[in-house]
């Protein structure tokens, strides 16, 4: 006899989240949706929040989760880490889950629902919710052809359903197909966030990506990430990362394209250290660039995969919709839909 595989599987990857696990855990100890497994991956944390883990899952209510934990040897990352996870899953959902988070009882219910219900979305994300303020965080997020991005808050006719309004979701609390995270095949291990990238080739499979405000999911924000990098360092991943992921995923030619966000970079560069007092900040696109020229090549290689997904749809004109175009960015926020 064979074991039952459960639907979900939801992966957390932990780092020095002691402070956070009880209370998250409780709350997935609650869900009222309960076909789902837990794993865990450590990435190396120097914290006790281990041994912690192991009191919390053999006291009731968590002592009835399900649970697996993986040990990674190294801290490798959102990205890396997260794949190191994807090798343990199973089911027909995978669910990414920050560490720093507790969710409401129906959070997991409602994703799987409109999973199950809009066979067209491909990943889909809750409401995030700041577990400090209880303001919003974000119901989503667009990114324009200049690498900027606008967090969304969708106005109260939408709480009652899903809306693929936002061009890509937040991987704090995030659902997605195992068939879409096979093709794709996870999390692109040469960046740092990597969820912009991640859904932007969902899209270019033909899928939309949605949010569900009534999958209420409250997040304390950063906590692994402003212990391990300083704002400096955070700027110059993103001006990599930005560069890399569009000349993956955007059709245009290359070179319009470098020179576009060449250009983005400076600018902000230039900002940035007027407004930090920081000469170091105007170094980081020539940084930028040296990086992504010594990773060119797989980028490329990369880039013919996912434009041979994208020649092989039926609709390539759905694929290639900006919804973070200027314009439509111009009338949201006219609109009251953006937090920022």
């Amino acid at each position: 006899m064979t074991a039952k595989t459960v639907r979900v599987s939801v992966i957390i990857l932990n780092y020095n989240g002691r402070e956070y696990l009880r209370n998250l855990f409780v709350s997935l100890s609650n869900q009222s949706y309960t076909d789902f497994k837990i794993i865990l991956v450590d990435n190396s944390s120097s914290d006790d929040s281990l041994l912690l883990l192991s009191k919390i899952l053999s006291t009731p209510p968590c002592n009835r989760l399900n649970v697996e934990l993986v040990l990674n040897k190294e801290n490798l990352g959102y990205c890396r880490g997260n794949n190191v996870g994807l090798e343990q899953a199973e089911g027909e959902y995978v669910v990414f889950l920050n560490n720093d988070t507790y969710v409401s009882s129906s959070w997991l219910l409602e994703l799987v629902k409109v999973m199950d219900r809009c066979q067209s979305i491909g990943a889909c994300q809750s409401r995030i919710i700041s577990a400090v303020t209880n303001r919003i965080q974000t119901d989503g997020w667009l990114l324009d052809q200049f690498g900027s991005t606008a967090a969304l808050v969708l106005p109260n006719h939408f709480i009652d359903d899903c809306s693929t309004l936002p061009f890509y979701a937040s991987g704090t609390s995030l659902i997605v197909r195992c068939n879409v995270l096979k093709t794709i095949k996870g999390f692109d291990p040469m960046l740092f966030s990597g969820d912009f990238d991640f859904c932007w080739q969902i899209r270019l499979l033909g899928y939309d990506i949605a949010t569900v405000p009534k999958s209420a999911c409250y997040h304390y924000g950063q906590v692994a990430t402003r212990e391990l990098y300083n704002s400096r360092e955070l700027t110059l991943c993103s001006d990599k990362e930005f560069t890399r992921v569009f000349l993956k995923n955007h059709s245009g030619p290359v070179f319009f394209q470098l020179c576009r966000l060449i250009t983005r970079m400076v600018v902000v560069s230039l900002f940035n250290s007027y407004k930090q007092k920081d000469p170091r900040y105007a170094l980081f696109p020539s940084a930028a660039i040296l990086w992504n020229l010594k990773v060119l090549r797989n980028t490329l290689l990369l880039r013919g995969e996912i434009m041979q997904r994208k020649k092989n749809l039926n609709n390539p004109v759905k694929a290639e919709l900006f919804k973070g175009s200027i314009e439509i960015t111009r009338r949201l926020r006219s609109k009251g839909v953006f937090n920022c």
